[in-house]
């Protein structure tokens, strides 16, 4: 009998390369450090706090636990 595997078919990826062009940019959109030491990013519109960092492993062994077998990925918006 096949295990039947969920497909996730809205994920965001916020990658460290993506978060690094962020950061060398000096006007929005792009992530500035807080007075608090927390990232935020900044956007035309608003700014909220940026999730930590996520890994491909940490990402994968998510899936697995959660019976999910593919999922599809987008950058996370910024604008």
């Amino acid at each position: 009998m096949t295990e039947f595997r969920t497909i996730d078919m809205h994920s965001h990826w916020f990658p460290e390369e993506l978060c690094n062009g962020l950061r060398a940019r000096t006007a929005p959109p792009q992530i500035v450090r807080k007075d608090n030491g927390k990232e935020a990013l900044e956007s035309g519109f608003s700014s909220s706090d940026i999730p930590g960092m996520e890994s491909i492993d940490s990402r994968l062994a998510n899936m697995d636990a959660n019976q999910v077998g593919h999922a599809v990925l987008s950058l996370t918006t910024v604008y």
